[in-house]
């Protein structure tokens, strides 16, 4: 007797696993941030055919039933840039509050079950394949599903074109979402200014669902059904860093210098946190406000020195993100 809810495969894919670190990575959720207050990021389950889960990824709640993420999360092919991007998909969501019984071995992350044993064992959350249509993406109005020429013929042969650090997000809707309409983001009224940054130095949190958070051993790259719902049960997961301006070789005046946030050096790639959103804290109302959608893990080159003399260049890590004001321009 199996589970026809749970009867897919979980082999989620390595993402991050096979770059194992030093240090320790830990969820950076300051205590005064409440994890109820960062549910408007939500786990992504990604699928090729429906029913294997094949990959992670996050979004982030903007509307009744309405997600923002990543092209490349919501992509089929790679490059995402240079092709045009899927009407419809079916990816996973959690629906959290729904507990059920599931079927499940001691392969499955059953510790109690004997050799090849099945066990009943009862879940805190349901797994739900659900349909999403594509509404917007960066330049293109609702209904339309052509990429921006910039982002056809030989850019789409480079390796990233750098103006496409702004461009890498969708907005996807759900006529079955799981969530509540009062689960959507707060947006920080500054970020939707297309000129706004925040400042140098400010702390900011990324919050997703990287797999660099689960417990346990990933040296196959794999989780099991009880993992896997425990890791999301816990989510989201919060990197926290400093604004960073960062200019880089290449970019236009559009996107000179662009905000990013620092990322500790000893940690591997956090896959699994793209489509996450980016927020600072408001003081005031002791609410996270959302800046923006995370996609990159960027390897940065920073000069050291005293005087305003530089004395040697370091390379570290950051996460770059598509600012808020960035998004909204593309919509108008």
């Amino acid at each position: 007797m199996r589970s026809k809810r749970h009867c897919f495969v979980i082999g989620l894919l390595a993402l991050a696993c096979a770059c194992q670190s030093s240090g320790d990575v830990v969820d950076q959720r300051p205590d005064y941030i409440a994890k109820q207050q960062l549910r408007s990021t939500v786990w992504l389950g990604l699928s090729e055919n429906g029913k294997n889960i094949t990959g992670m990824g996050s979004a982030v709640i903007i509307g009744p039933n309405r997600l923002l993420t990543n092209a490349h999360v919501w992509s089929a092919v790679d490059p995402w840039w240079g092709s045009d991007l899927r009407e419809e998909a079916s990816l996973f969501l959690c629906k959290r509050g729904h507990k059920h019984v599931a079927m499940i071995g001691q392969g499955q992350g059953n510790q109690e079950a004997g050799s090849g044993g099945l066990q009943l064992t009862e879940l805190q959350n349901t797994l739900v394949n659900t349909k999403f249509r594509l509404v917007a993406h960066a330049d293109a109005s609702v209904g339309r599903s052509d990429v921006p020429e910039l982002l056809r013929g030989e850019a789409a042969q480079l390796r990233r074109p750098s103006m496409l650090w702004s461009k890498d997000w969708v907005v996807i809707e759900t006529d079955r979402p799981t969530w509540q309409p009062g689960d959507a983001a707060i947006l920080h009224s500054a970020a939707m200014a297309f000129d706004w940054m925040p400042a140098q130095g400010a702390d900011a949190f990324i919050v997703g669902f990287s797999s660099v958070f689960i417990k346990g051993a990933k040296a196959e790259g794999k989780i099991s059904l009880r993992g896997l719902h425990s890791f999301i049960h816990e989510g989201p997961y919060v990197v926290r860093g400093k604004v960073l301006h960062v200019a880089k070789p290449g970019d236009t005046d559009r996107s000179v210098p662009r905000p990013m946030v620092s990322y500790p050096y000893d940690w591997p790639s956090p896959g699994g946190h793209s489509g996450g959103g980016v927020y600072l804290w408001n003081a005031a109302s002791q609410m996270p406000e959302l800046i923006g959608v995370f996609h990159t893990y960027n390897a940065t080159t920073q000069w050291l020195g005293v005087m305003g003399l530089g004395l040697f260049e370091v390379d570290s890590w950051s996460l770059g993100y598509t600012p808020l004001g960035f998004l909204l321009d593309d919509l108008r």
